[in-house]
């Protein structure tokens, strides 16, 4: 047996992974071997239905467990299984989705991580349990590497010591559903990496350094990415220069590094490349300006409140529940993305003062010599870090150099920072484990942790709100830390003053740290504040409705979404098509398509809800019932996009508001929505547009709007009805509203109506409550109208979410029906959702005879919304690099003429297409670079038609149209992958035995 493989089997060595496997399965238990589940899209996020999985309880409300419910909701999980039909089903690589949006790169987004490898966990047969593995085996993954990495400078316990602290660090466990994580945990990988290779260069080491850099570039994303490489090249850097003292010997290191870098970016490249291309053709979420104060985009330098997110860093809930905090320490969800817990802190900062004092002794051990400048490294690290997290004069400057402004610092450093406490945690742990810290310096680092522990809490409490019950809170998590502190203080101490009992105390601490970390976040979060979905909420299912939408849309046609129904992108899971789509990364002109028939406002920045860096269909901008855009211009988004059904939980064609709201809410101006905004009300299935109101509490103004209007004496009844919202309306402590109407003329004040609505009392108040007002004796005057709701009897304002709808006047009691849309969609399905089918949409594949040319994207753009072009007959085609010669004569009195899709899969779509002139052939896909067009077997150009899709010039007759994608970048990076495996294994084959002879220099 080989010395390597007898240090492999040694107890030290896979014990504490062991353990690491063990304390997951503990802390895990109801997930791994209990009905419970972690992925957020069963029941804490909106997927398949409003309220998660069609399985789940809707009538669940609970806190929150992650900072982001959403982004793995929406994004990564329905994605596994848009990954397993690209491996399993179809047999090709996951190179191009063409179910969300228009169509859009998969492997180019990054996020996907489809080749990632863990990643197999999850898509090869996507269930709740397959996710739950792919969650935590990521963690188990960082423990691991981590106690691989630490045993380089430490003995087992301070290595296990310091894997659990990163395993179970806090950004890992709020974002414990997010791709990068991915990312993150391969990082203690490349840090082991780096260091095999900073000690001694070989073949094998090389090669390892440039594999855990492939696992980090395809870990899914960029931005943590880039600052974990980043990091790691300053770690090689720092330990070559300390280690190696000729720079002959280190110029060697620096190209053995430079080739390692090579080797990852080789194997990575068949991601990189497509992603670089999509940098280029894309717009994207992370490409902001430099925020300052409450800025929370990329690049920003600033972190409000310096005492109470460090509080959070070492006692994570001390301000309550993620999503109910009492105290918002600074931008970024709650305040805090990442926490470390007290102990970890403690034994963090033994490391600095025991590297501190060697400088004092004659007789430094050589372990304790080797390991000093790793514990600089990773305290100017932190100090880097921190100091940019927290906006420190220079630092901050950080966030302006170019790549860096890109990375959303707030959130991407805190696997950096998490990683540098847990390190610096192993090896003052390991300091006491081997007796190397004196009693006294081990005083003075439980000293330090519990002064800065109490002073910032102290000088933070004066920001909490006046509630008893937080105060409550705040000083039980404190009393808590300081518990542990001390208790981890006396077991260290006893371990240092009887080395008999040294064994023993090491143990019982790395149970207090797996106590402490369980306790102070990971059990209140994920077990007592929140409730985890069961297995048999399973997104993956669908509901009965999806099994409607696949055997009706037989000819390819796309769905829009409303009221969180089927979010994007769980329709690529079902493989139906839906012009909605959520990600970071977009192809350049998708949103602006779409954004050009919904609103005429500029996007102002990077969340404004605006169409600017998503479109998941609660944009108010683009759903009917609330937009201000011309029904018709929404609806000739619907027409060129193919929508076929539209799915929601009301029905949203119902017209526009009456004229009374519009002007009420004009007249408002910016008014906190909150309390005045224009909604709409499902009650007895009859969906109405509302004034929406909400009573104010007896310290604020009254929540009153007005309406200015002269008494018609052919129309002096104000007809209207009055309800509150269903969705509130039982509310345990809810006790009503009162609605009501004052009329102001001539310095008079009359009440003309007031109603009590108690819908938890009164069954009639369930309903819409029709009412009218006879105003005939201001016939001829100028009024004004004041509308205002004041909370019930018992003046609580709990549910009240009032609202006034069918405002209007009448010559009668009995308003004349509002006018109604002209050919609305048609209800076509009515169970646990609705589906409204649109009968006025272009078919996806087209053959045109007439078309205009645009030279610019705006008069594409303006021309496809304009009154006067006909979508039907003529396609928009951009000027660029068309000569008038080879284009067909156009015939204007032509309608357009539908075409067989007899081929559609993700790379590759084959339509008959039967020409009866020379004309344009349009598929309403994505342009994209990388799609080729092949008519009848040869190659042509294609053309950008209506401003996003694909054209091809086509000559009358019979023709096989097929578009593949098969993008350069992909099969480049391919190339070089191909080439890095074949060089290295043939390298490894005949002269990779040989070893290196090792370097001169202090290692």
């Amino acid at each position: 047996m080989s010395d390597r493989l007898k240090q492999y089997i040694q107890p030290e060595t896979w014990l504490p992974c062991l353990f690491l496997l063990v304390l997951l399965n503990v802390l895990f238990f109801p997930v791994l071997w209990g009905q419970k589940t972690l992925i957020h899209s069963s029941g804490d996020a909106p997927s398949i239905m409003p309220y998660g999985a069609y399985e789940q309880n809707k009538a669940i409300r609970q806190n929150q467990r992650s900072n982001d419910d959403g982004a793995p909701a929406w994004f990564s999980e329905p994605g596994y299984a848009l990954l397993n039909i690209d491996y399993c089903k179809l047999a090709i690589p996951p190179l191009w989705n063409p179910y969300n949006g228009f169509g859009a790169p998969i492997l180019a987004n990054m996020q996907s991580q489809p080749f990632n490898p863990l990643i197999l966990f999850a898509c090869l047969s996507p269930s709740p349990k397959s996710d739950d593995l792919f969650v935590l085996a990521r963690l188990l993954l960082a423990g691991i590497l981590t106690h691989f990495y630490l045993k380089r400078f430490v003995g087992s316990y301070g290595s296990i010591f310091g894997a659990t602290a990163f395993m179970l660090t806090g950004y890992f466990l709020i974002f414990i559903n997010m791709p990068e994580i991915g990312v993150s945990a391969w990082m203690p990988g490349l840090f082991l990496g780096l260091e095999l290779l900073a000690e001694t260069i070989s073949f094998n080491r090389v090669v390892l350094s440039g594999f855990f850099t492939a696992m980090i570039l395809l870990g899914g994303m960029p931005e943590v990415a880039f600052l974990e490489l980043f990091t790691g090249g300053i770690y090689f850097l720092a330990r070559v220069l300390v280690c190696k003292s000729d720079w002959k010997i280190r110029n060697r290191f620096f190209l053995a590094y430079a080739l390692s870098c090579a080797i990852g970016l080789a194997f990575a490249a068949p991601q990189i490349l497509p992603f670089l291309e999509y940098i280029r053709e894309s717009s994207n979420t992370h490409v902001g300006t430099i925020g300052a104060g409450g800025a929370a985009g990329p690049g920003s330098v600033i972190h409000q409140n310096f005492p109470a997110h460090f509080l959070n860093y070492l006692t994570p809930l001390i301000y309550g529940p993620l999503g109910d905090a009492k105290v918002k320490p600074g931008f970024g969800y709650d305040g805090f993305n990442g926490s470390w817990g007290v102990l970890a802190f403690a034994f963090a900062l033994a490391a600095p003062v025991k590297a501190l004092t060697s400088h004092f002794q004659k007789d430094l051990d050589k372990s304790v010599s080797r390991v000093v400048p790793v514990i600089y490294f990773f305290i100017g690290t932190l100090f880097i870090l921190l100091g940019k997290t927290f906006g420190m004069p220079v630092v901050s400057l950080l966030g302006t150099l170019p790549l860096f402004k890109l990375v959303v610092f707030w959130k991407y450093s805190e696997p950096i920072i998490g990683f540098a406490i847990a390190s610096l945690a192993g090896i003052g742990f390991d300091f006491v484990a081997t007796g190397k810290l004196g009693k006294r310096w081990l005083t003075l680092s439980f000293v330090l942790a519990t002064g800065i522990l109490t002073s910032v809490a102290l000088f933070d409490k004066r920001f909490i709100w006046g509630d008893h019950a937080v105060h409550m809170v705040f000083n039980k998590s404190l009393t808590i830390a300081i518990a542990f502190i001390l208790v981890g203080f006396a077991v260290s101490y006893l371990a240092l003053s009887k080395p008999s009992l040294r064994l023993k105390s090491c143990r019982l601490l790395l149970l207090l740290l797996c106590a402490e970390l369980s306790m102070s976040f990971l059990l209140p979060t994920f077990y007592w504040f929140h409730q985890l979905a069961g297995k048999t909420a399973d997104p993956y299912r669908g509901a009965p409705y999806i099994s409607f939408l696949q055997s009706h849309l037989t000819e390819q046609d796309r769905v829009m979404g409303f009221d969180f129904v089927l979010m994007p992108n769980w329709s690529s899971a079902f493989q139906i098509r839906d012009i909605r789509n959520l990600d970071a990364m977009y192809p350049a002109r998708y949103l602006a398509f779409v954004r050009n028939f919904c609103t005429d406002k500029e996007p102002t920045e990077l969340a404004d809800l605006n169409l600017t860096t998503r479109f998941h269909g609660f944009e108010r901008v683009v759903d009917p019932l609330f937009s201000d855009a011309d029904p018709t211009t929404l609806n000739r988004l619907w027409l060129l996009s193919s929508v076929r059904y539209f799915l929601a939980t009301r029905n949203h064609f119902v017209g526009q508001p009456p004229e009374i709201i519009r002007e009420v809410l004009s007249r408002a101006g910016d008014r906190d929505t909150h309390l005045l905004r224009l909604d709409a009300f499902t009650i007895d299935g009859q969906t109405k547009h509302v004034l929406f109101q909400h009573p104010t509490d007896a310290t604020t103004p009254p929540n009153e709007v007005d309406y200015v209007c002269t008494v018609s004496n052919d129309n002096p009844f104000l007809n209207f009805s009055v309800a509150i919202d269903p969705r509130v309306r039982d509310i345990t402590d809810g006790d009503g509203m009162i609605f009501s109407i004052h009329a102001l003329s001539d310095k008079t004040d009359d009440k003309v109506f007031t109603k009590n609505v108690e819908p938890k009392r009164n069954d009639a108040d369930r309903h819409w409550v029709p009412e009218s007002v006879n105003l005939s004796k201001y016939a001829g005057k100028q009024i004004k109208l004041v509308f205002k709701v004041d909370p019930g009897v018992k003046q609580n304002t709990s549910g009240d979410w009032g609202g006034w709808a069918d405002l209007q006047f009448s010559a009668t009691k009995t308003s004349p029906a509002q006018a109604a849309l002209s050919n609305p969609p048609k209800l076509a399905y009515d169970a646990e959702v609705q589906i409204y089918e649109n009968a006025e949409r272009l078919p996806r594949a087209s053959m045109f005879y007439n078309f205009a040319l645009a030279k610019t994207d705006e008069e594409a753009l303006e021309q496809l919304k304009s009154e006067k072009f006909n979508p039907k007959s003529t396609v928009v085609l951009a000027a660029d690099g068309l000569e008038s010669a080879v284009l067909p004569k156009p015939i204007p009195e032509e309608n357009l003429q539908a075409q067989t899709i007899s081929k559609d899969s993700p790379l590759a779509i084959k339509i008959a297409v039967d020409a009866k002139h020379d004309g344009v052939f349009m598929l309403n896909d994505q342009y994209y670079p990388g799609w080729k067009v092949y008519v009848d077997g040869k190659e042509q150009a294609i053309l950008r038609a209506d401003y996003l899709f694909r054209g091809v010039l086509l000559k009358e007759g019979h023709h096989e149209v097929v578009f593949k994608y098969e993008p350069l970048s992909f099969h480049l990076g391919a190339c070089l992958c191909a080439f890095a495996t074949f060089t290295l294994s043939a390298f490894a084959f005949f002269i990779g035995r040989r070893k290196f002879p090792k370097l001169g220099g202090k290692t």
